[in-house]
This record gives C-alpha cells, structure tokens and sequence, in this order.
C-alpha cells in the first residue's frame, strides 16, 4: 500500500517517528508542489520536498512511485521528479531508496471528464528513452538505476523487457 502523506495528522507523523515505520511506500507523481497537488487534488500535497526532509532528519526511509499521467506529469516534469527524488538518494543513510515509475490505469470506472489519458505506444516509447537515460545517470551518481520502469512501459510500447541482469 502507498501512502500520499496528504491525510497524516500529528499524532500519525509522532507514531511514524517513535515506532520508525520504515520505509514506507509512497505516492509521489510530481515533486513540484503545484503539480503534486493537482494531481492528488489536495493543497497538501504540495508539502512533498518538506516531508522527505523531515524523513532525512530522523534516518527514516521511503520508497517513492511515480504514476504518470501523459500531459500531466511525463516530460519535464518527470525529469524534474525522479532528479528530485534521487538527490534524496545520496548519502549513508538515503531518504528515498528507490523509484517505481507505471503508468496511469484507467477504468470504466473512473468518473467522466477526470482529464486523464491513457497511455499510448509513443508515450510509452518516450518515457522508456527518457527513464532509461536518467538511469545511465543514477548509476553513475548513486551507484544504482534507483527509478524502475514496470514491465507495462515494454509492454504498451511492444520492447523486449529489459534483460534480468539490469535488475
């Protein structure tokens, strides 16, 4: 289970602290707060960067995912996420261990009119290419791919799936 961190009160973020629930599993999508908040359509969202510090002051550790939303949160603005989240990544103890990056799931039951899109072939071709060359840069940096594209990218874009070794 993910957690957006949008619904914790103080006695949840006291309870986290004391009982070190660690790591937890969160939904992230955008570290731009503006976005965040959009996306998760709540005002505190936008607190995402200040969490993970709060995170990173008391050794406790997160592993972040990405569901991307095509015009929302692909593009730019995932470039800007998963750096984001990887200069959390650094260091003895990182705040965030790892990203997963899938893509939107849409329904016949979401509501009419939610503004989301499904993702296509050449979406799902662009965000390999792009997650697959910021991974080239994460292994330089942190020693490790640190965001993971699931198999759906491979599978919606009709690529192989990467060999077991890169995992």
């Amino acid at each position: 289970s993910y957690l957006t961190l949008t619904n914790l009160n103080d006695s949840d973020w006291q309870r986290i602290e004391s009982q070190r629930l660690s790591p937890l599993f969160v939904s992230v999508h955008a570290t731009k707060p503006d976005l965040r908040a959009q996306l998760l359509k709540n005002s505190r969202a936008g607190l995402l960067m200040n969490q993970l510090d709060w995170f990173a002051k008391r050794d406790l550790q997160i592993h972040a995912q990405i569901v991307v939303c095509p015009g929302l949160n692909d593009g730019k603005a995932l470039d800007r996420t998963l750096k984001d989240l990887a200069s959390h990544a650094i260091g003895d103890w990182p705040v965030v261990i790892s990203t997963a990056v899938v893509p939107v799931g849409l329904t016949r039951f979401r509501p009419k009119n939610d503004w989301l899109v499904p993702v296509d072939l050449k979406c799902a071709q662009t965000v390999i290419s792009q997650v697959e060359l910021l991974q080239k840069q994460f292994r330089k940096n942190i020693g490790k791919n640190f965001a993971w594209l699931s198999d759906e990218w491979y599978l919606i874009a009709g690529q192989p799936l990467p060999e077991r070794s890169s995992y």
